[in-house]
């Protein structure tokens, strides 16, 4: 049997005089209790947005297109010092990253906070995170995929209103920038979001309902499951978008929120489009995507859209997550019930 210490000097060895240290050494933050809901001032033009990659690194060049992103959008660049990084699949240790958290959350001058990438890493850190001075500062959030993480956290431990929406190497088309734009300053009154004209979206189930927004990437909050950062479901509107995945995954996952986060109690569902989550056409011992939705969804009197403007695509809508919100079926599309950042 391998000693301790031997290890340890084999992992110094092996990453280069670096140990991964074990997530669960780091002291605990320590959350808030049932925290009231909190809004940010959103994002405006003029304003200095603080740089993240809080899991997964970026390749060469793409932090300089994310400052030529915000600069056309009217934005000030502040790159944290670690999100350029490479360490693995991270972009760096949980001790930089969780850094560069903490950096932009003390910057005076930083007015909110824009990831760069998804990928892998947030969940290993949220135990260690401030929330409080998250939710002193109040700065808004944007990313998807793997931040999903980070907006279930500061959901349920600072009680602070994020938005799901593009990452800094998203595709920026007119569609992405204009929808974002919307929501972020709250161009409308309360902003209705609609789905991009091309995505035809499908009605499952018909009808109207209202309730607060949660959701994202279904493996992240299928991995969240039993957590203290995975909010219930229940009489929430909820929104799942995943990427890749087969369908047998596609059910075991809706099934663990099932049991675990009451999603079969939600007042309704958006689905997205859940891009290469098809079943292969040489695989006949498996159901279709379609199938396996329908298995969940033909006992729950919701309403249910399909085929949403939300995730890992090209035309992604920004999403606040934790407000109030309308959906019906009549009218696809989702209607904010109250601004989704603290208006002057």
């Amino acid at each position: 049997m391998m000693k301790r210490r031997t290890f340890a000097q084999l992992s110094m060895g092996l990453l280069g005089g670096t140990a991964l240290r074990p997530f669960w050494e780091s002291p605990r933050s320590t959350p808030l209790s049932s925290p009231s809901l909190i809004k940010s001032k959103g994002i405006k033009k003029g304003d200095t947005v603080g740089i993240i990659s809080p899991s997964g690194a970026i390749r060469p060049g793409q932090l300089d297109e994310a400052k030529k992103i915000l600069k056309g959008m009217g934005l000030k660049a502040h790159p944290a010092p670690n999100c350029n990084g490479h360490y693995g699949y991270f972009s760096g240790t949980d001790e930089e990253r969780l850094a560069d958290i903490q950096y932009c959350l003390e910057q005076e001058e930083i007015d909110a906070i824009w990831c760069l990438r998804g990928g892998y890493g947030l969940t290993r850190i949220l135990d260690k995170i401030d929330y409080k001075l998250f939710r002193e500062r109040a700065l808004a959030v944007v990313g998807y995929s793997d931040i999903t993480a980070l907006h279930m956290a500061l959901y349920t431990q600072a009680g602070l209103v994020s938005f799901h929406g593009p990452v800094l190497i998203s595709d920026f088309n007119t569609y992405v920038e204009r929808q974002a734009t919307k929501v972020l300053q709250n161009q409308e009154h309360p902003p209705f979001i609609p789905p991009y004209r091309e995505h035809e979206v499908e009605v499952l189930r018909e009808g109207k309902a209202e309730g607060r927004l949660l959701g994202g990437n279904l493996s992240l909050m299928a991995a969240m499951a039993g957590t203290p950062y995975l909010p219930s479901l229940k009489d929430a509107i909820v929104f799942i978008e995943d990427v890749e995945e087969e369908p047998y995954r596609i059910d075991r996952m809706l099934t663990q929120l099932v049991h675990t986060a009451d999603l079969n109690s939600a007042a309704g569902i958006i689905l997205g489009q859940f891009a290469g989550c098809e079943k292969k056409p040489e695989d006949n011992y498996s159901f279709t995507l379609r199938e396996t939705l329908d298995s969940f969804l033909r006992e729950w009197d919701v309403p249910v859209l399909y085929n949403f403007s939300i995730g890992h695509i090209k035309k992604q809508c920004t999403v606040p997550h934790g407000i109030s919100a309308r959906i019906e079926t009549n009218k696809p599309g989702i209607q904010l019930l109250e601004s989704p950042i603290d208006l002057p």
